[in-house]
């Protein structure tokens, strides 16, 4: 890494806490025998000369007073090297009578040692986690005209990936419950976490899965979506609402999928509502069309096909109707079940349209026109 994995931040507290507890001074030096860490503040930045020896050789060394009397920077003690991933990347000295503080010095070399392999783990996950995101952004806003789509390839080629597999986006938005969580990325990745998938937070609260699909997972996606919605909601209480795109190949086909679990996730918005919302584009194409019209043409669009339906008290109920009749496929039975209503009570609501709107609304095109007014207007 760039950055060494023993910065003087790190090294004075290690040093600090380990003073405190163990009663005797403690410091750490890095690869240059320069303290960087001390319960001793006054001796950071000052050269450790029994650390030179150490860091030579790789071996512990103990010095008496008569020893240290005869070294620069030198108390009593023992010093010993801190070695991560077989390098020699610093020193511990503990102060004291060798004969006492061996003990304690070993104790405190492999305290160090695992700190700082703890350190170096968060570190690494932090930036594989930092570039998972830039890559999920990558794909997100990926434009044809300004980047070649075998950079993207690349960069996720690095990581592990293979974006020339068929994937489906899906888009998490989370909004937290009484629990705070700071991030849902590992979580979500409980479910999306086979290694083939990228699982990335894109902002505070928005989280972008890129799931590699199978033949035998694609009608699945669904069913995954809402086992990692229901893991949040109940190990945390957080409330989250998805968004799913089409499966697709290529990393052009992939941005238009994550375009979709997007529209999806604002399409299948339900007012705000606290439960679990699952909405797939394939089932919203219609109203995705429909949205992509300007706003003058949807509200004209409307106001010609409802302008007669609109005043009335019932005009929900109508509109409900006019929605479930076209995708009940003009069933009456069907549409009564859907709405949990009596089959007259369907018949008697089409016939106010058709009375209202002096249209047939048996008629499947003049129903579809309705039906498409009722979406833009529910929209």
């Amino acid at each position: 890494m760039d950055q060494p994995v023993l910065t003087p931040e790190l090294a004075g507290e290690i040093a600090d806490e380990t003073t405190r507890i163990l009663g005797h001074n403690v410091l750490i030096t890095d690869d240059n025998a320069t303290v960087i860490g001390s319960g001793d503040v006054s001796r950071v930045g000052s050269i450790h000369e029994a650390s030179v020896a150490v860091l030579r050789s790789g071996q512990a060394a103990s010095h008496d007073t008569a020893e240290a009397a005869a070294l620069t920077g030198v108390l009593p003690g023992i010093t010993m090297p801190i070695v991560l991933d077989g390098a020699v990347i610093g020193t511990v000295g503990i102060t004291g009578a060798p004969a006492r503080v061996v003990r304690l010095g070993r104790l405190v070399q492999r305290q160090t040692e695992i700190l700082l392999r703890e350190s170096l783990f968060q570190r690494t996950r932090l930036l594989r986690e930092n570039r998972l995101a830039q890559l999920a952004r990558d794909v997100l806003l990926f434009d044809p005209n300004l980047v070649d789509e075998r950079i993207i390839r690349a960069s996720g080629a690095e990581l592990g990936y293979d974006l020339t597999q068929p994937r489906v986006a899906l888009v998490f938005e989370v909004q937290p419950g009484p629990q705070r969580y700071p991030s849902s990325v590992r979580l979500i990745g409980e479910v999306f976490g086979a290694r083939a998938d990228i699982v990335a937070e894109l902002s505070a609260g928005r989280y972008l899965v890129l799931h590699q699909v199978s033949p035998d997972d694609a009608e699945h996606v669904g069913e995954r979506a809402r086992r990692a919605a229901e893991l949040l909601r109940d190990r945390h209480g957080i409330v989250a609402h998805v968004g799913i795109g089409e499966a697709c190949t290529g990393v052009a086909a992939l941005a238009g999928s994550c375009a979709d679990a997007t529209a999806a996730l604002q399409l299948g918005s339900d007012g705000g509502g606290t439960g679990i919302v699952i909405r797939e584009i394939a089932n919203l194409r219609v109203r995705q069309l429909l949205s992509s019209a300007s706003g003058r043409a949807r509200t004209r669009f409307t106001s010609s096909q409802l302008a007669r339906l609109s005043g009335e008290n019932d005009f929900g109920a109508l509109c409900d109707t006019l929605v479930a009749w076209c995708e009940s496929g003009f069933n009456l039975v069907a549409t009564a079940q859907r709405l949990s209503i009596h089959r007259n009570t369907v018949i008697y609501r089409l016939e106010k349209i058709a009375r209202l709107t002096t249209r047939d609304v048996r008629e499947p095109g003049v129903a579809v026109a309705l039906y498409l007014a009722c979406l833009v207007d529910d929209g």
